[in-house]
């Protein structure tokens, strides 16, 4: 193979890992925006209505934190820790479905703040990114013979 086929080759794995960040990202967002608009009424519910406004900014701050990840690790010059943070963000995602959202749901009776979007959205679009940026066996580790 020459030195020009290996770009080509690269590019789909790589256009692909970015379109999925960026749909990760807007999951994320969708998510936020789903739990701000969601949250008050939740809060109010269960007597902690005080907590909305550091609730909403709080989510804010991680929303801007996600986006700053998917600028820096979809560049045509990646940096590698956003693309570890793109991972991190994928696999805290799938967590969070399963704890708090999806529990909660079932506690109160269907819904919960940010339920739909984390199992219709979050999940899925994590599931592909981390399955798109996955390692192959052995990579990182030292090619020289230990011994």
């Amino acid at each position: 193979m020459t030195s020009e086929q290996a770009p080509s080759r690269a590019a789909p794995r790589g256009l692909a890992e970015r379109v999925v960040a960026w749909a990760l990202f807007a999951g994320f967002a969708v998510h936020n925006l789903e739990e701000s608009l969601t949250m008050g009424d939740f809060l109010d519910g269960v007597g902690t209505g005080y907590l909305l406004v550091p609730f909403l900014v709080a989510v804010t701050l991680v929303t801007a934190l996600g986006l700053v990840l998917v600028v820096l690790s979809t560049r045509t010059r990646p940096v590698a820790w956003a693309r570890d943070g793109m991972r991190v963000l994928a696999l805290i995602l799938i967590i969070n479905a399963f704890v708090p959202h999806i529990p909660l749901a079932i506690i109160f009776g269907g819904y919960a703040p940010g339920v739909v979007t984390a199992v219709v959205l979050n999940l899925p679009l994590s599931i592909a990114y981390l399955w798109l940026t996955r390692r192959p066996k052995g990579a990182g580790r030292s090619a020289a013979p230990s011994g």
